[in-house]
């Protein structure tokens, strides 16, 4: 029985410290493109009722003053559901645009000087209590000379971000961004309690 349990707090452990990144950018040169991959499920517990208007990467950078911008290849795709529903699209266009912001400078609402977002407009609504799910997405950036970025920008984002609506006011509370825990994994523990409770009986 003392096996069992051991078992089932190890599984319990590794499901909760998966290490890889969700968010992986890698920035352009002249003569490369580059990326912002969303390699796992980032999942949003809504607070705030609004319309989505960016996913924001709270403290990703030191305020250097300056906002920059680059904008995604108009043929790069997003995708996401809310409440585990049907999976939705948002495509680059003159009026939904997408880019990867670093370094606002000034503050708007829950957005700091020292924080970085990806745009990506939605035009469904979410209400409280919703659960958006930004899902695994790989966004284009056009091969460019990029010398306006900061500097001290993290190329990898782990932890705190949050949904931020059309003023800049977090909708969500900060997520970390890493993935869920596998099916796979949840499974073998539900199975090693069940084991454990049985013979317990």
């Amino acid at each position: 029985m003392k096996r069992m349990l051991l078992l089932s707090a190890n599984l319990l452990v590794v499901s909760a410290t998966a290490s890889h990144a969700a968010i992986t950018i890698t920035l352009p040169t002249l003569t490369t493109v580059g990326s912002v991959v969303i390699d796992a499920p980032i999942a949003f517990l809504i607070t705030k009722a609004g319309s989505v208007q960016g996913i924001v990467f709270d403290e990703w950078v030191t305020s250097d003053g300056t906002k920059s911008t680059l904008v995604f290849a108009k043929d790069t795709i997003a995708y996401y559901n809310i409440n585990g529903g049907s999976t939705q699209q948002l495509t680059f266009d003159i009026i939904n645009r997408f880019a990867l912001v670093d370094n606002l400078a000034g503050i708007a609402k829950s957005i700091s000087a020292n924080d970085g977002f990806i745009e990506i407009p939605v035009s469904s609504a979410v209400v409280i209590g919703n659960i958006f799910t930004l899902l695994p997405s790989t966004l284009v950036l056009p091969a460019q000379t990029v010398s306006n970025f900061n500097p001290a920008a993290a190329q990898i984002v782990t932890e705190k971000v949050f949904l931020a609506g059309q003023s800049g006011e977090a909708l969500s509370g900060l997520t970390s961004a890493v993935p869920e825990p596998s099916a796979a994994l949840l499974s073998l523990l539900g199975a090693g309690l069940l084991v454990r409770r049985r013979r317990i009986a």
